[in-house]
């Protein structure tokens, strides 16, 4: 099995920094969110309302919040987007996934439902909090787990609790679970 680099060139970093220098944020402050999954996994995503709720509390708290999007998540992000108080940005890599990889890389935490944007974030050293269905450690990929949280969706119990900051396990009805792991 051979070895894949991410390159983060020069060029990639300018037009990341750019961007977000473009549309006002801190890159200290900004947290990246992926509200989509990919399109098999769609009724795996986090309900509209509480994407909208999680993104206003992380506003409220000083966090600055933009959309990672697809092409094809564009549309139904962009209406989260315009509920939210405060402004939410869409960044859509157009020109490829290394453009994605280096905005992934230069903000400060990784938060959402895309596992395999989740992995990209990881690679790249960038914190994560991700919420999904069934997942292992080996899932996460090669960043150690200690480092991220991933809250575990599960159908048997209402409850949740914290366990070695790595893991959160039990159903996410309210977003209070996420909100919490941010927010610390």
């Amino acid at each position: 099995m051979g070895i894949f680099i991410l390159n983060i060139t020069d060029g990639n970093l300018n037009k990341v920094k750019k961007w977000l220098e473009e549309n006002n944020f801190d890159i200290l402050k900004t947290v990246v969110a992926s509200g989509g999954a990919s399109r098999k996994r769609l009724d795996k995503c986090l309900e509209k309302n509480k994407w909208i709720e999680v993104i206003d509390t992380l506003s409220d708290r000083g966090f600055e919040c933009v959309f990672s999007v697809t092409r094809w998540e564009r549309k139904s992000l962009s209406e989260i987007a315009e509920k939210c108080k405060a402004m939410l940005k869409l960044f859509a890599a157009e020109k490829g996934v290394l453009v994605r990889v280096t905005f992934l890389k230069v903000c400060d935490l990784f938060v959402g439902m895309d596992s395999g944007a989740m992995c990209l974030a990881a690679v790249v050293g960038t914190r994560c909090i991700a919420v999904f269905g069934y997942t292992d450690s080996l899932q996460i990929g090669h960043v150690p787990l200690e480092r991220h949280v991933i809250i575990k969706k599960d159908d048997i119990s209402g409850r949740y609790c914290l366990k070695n900051y790595s893991a959160v396990r039990g159903l996410l009805n309210t977003v209070d679970v996420f909100l919490h792991c941010v927010c610390r």
